[in-house]
């Protein structure tokens, strides 16, 4: 079962949240988490983000980092949306897989970037 929020997620125990790090190219967009298993040797998160925000981006990309505890460092990998542009109002789709090791994370912060049209 998955409890689904807007930008915060609950799946098998791995909280899935926006990241407080900011970057030079931070959207106005939100993430929603669709599932987030356990898969092999990793974290899958399957999901859509959505500019909330009134211009296009293009390359949009969502990193997702996946911690242990309170922070101890697991993984990071990004993945483009589909379709790379998203226009206001419009959603991009995710599906990806951060390796892990195997080590089942407890968090998994997301970050969304890039560049306005």
């Amino acid at each position: 079962m998955v409890a689904m929020m807007i930008g915060n997620a609950y799946a098998q125990n791995i909280y899935v949240s926006k990241s407080d790090d900011k970057t030079s190219m931070d959207l106005p967009f939100s993430y929603e988490a669709e599932k987030t298993y356990m898969d092999g040797n990793g974290v899958h998160l399957i999901g859509k983000v959505k500019n909330t925000g009134q211009s296009t981006y293009s390359y949009v990309k969502i990193t997702f980092t996946a911690l242990k505890g309170y922070g101890t460092f697991l993984a990071r990998d990004y993945v483009y949306t589909d379709p790379k542009d998203i226009g206001p109002g419009q959603v991009g789709y995710v599906d990806t897989k951060v390796d892990t090791g195997g080590v089942k994370p407890d968090n998994v912060k997301w970050v969304i970037t890039g560049n306005p049209d």
